[in-house]
């Protein structure tokens, strides 16, 4: 089965300054703040949408730049089935498949041949007016980045996180 991506959905950047960053797209070009990860993560969303995001903003130590770029797929088979074409194929995986807790998608990360990562993703939340933004302390005990990770071997790597397999 063929699967194609709906669309491109977000895009994430490493920022050594996320909150100024957030500033300027916020303040300057109208973007609305989702979600907040203590130390170094701000989820925005364009004016309009009711996507959870289409930027996310991470502190990333010595990176800064394109992170990676993400297309939406119509749900969780067209993920899966769009993830395990790519490894048939020769690509390699970085991080997936997934459930993020904050933003709630299913995500497949595989390495970029431009640099960074293309994610394949379904089922993100929905923002609408009425949206609280939400405060999350990674190092808060009940703080997990995924619900689950359909890989053990993977438990605890972020997007983007480098590893040898």
């Amino acid at each position: 089965m063929n699967v194609k991506p709906l669309r491109m959905g977000h895009i994430v950047f490493w920022t050594p300054d996320f909150k100024s960053a957030a500033s300027f797209y916020a303040g300057r070009l109208g973007f609305r703040i989702t979600d907040n990860v203590t130390g170094g993560r701000i989820f925005l969303r364009c004016a309009g949408t009711n996507d959870h995001h289409n930027l996310l903003l991470q502190s990333g130590g010595d990176y800064f730049g394109f992170q990676h770029v993400a297309f939406e797929f119509r749900d969780f088979d067209a993920v899966m089935l769009h993830g395990a074409h790519m490894e048939k194929n020769g690509w390699r995986t970085n991080v997936g498949p997934l459930r993020h807790n904050i933003g709630s998608s299913i995500s497949w990360y595989i390495w970029n041949p431009a640099g960074g990562l293309a994610e394949a993703y379904c089922d993100m939340d929905y923002a609408d007016d009425d949206w609280v933004v939400r405060d999350f302390n990674p190092e808060d005990p009940s703080f997990y980045g995924h619900s689950w990770n359909a890989r053990p071997e993977q438990a605890g790597r972020r997007p983007a996180d480098l590893h040898d397999d």
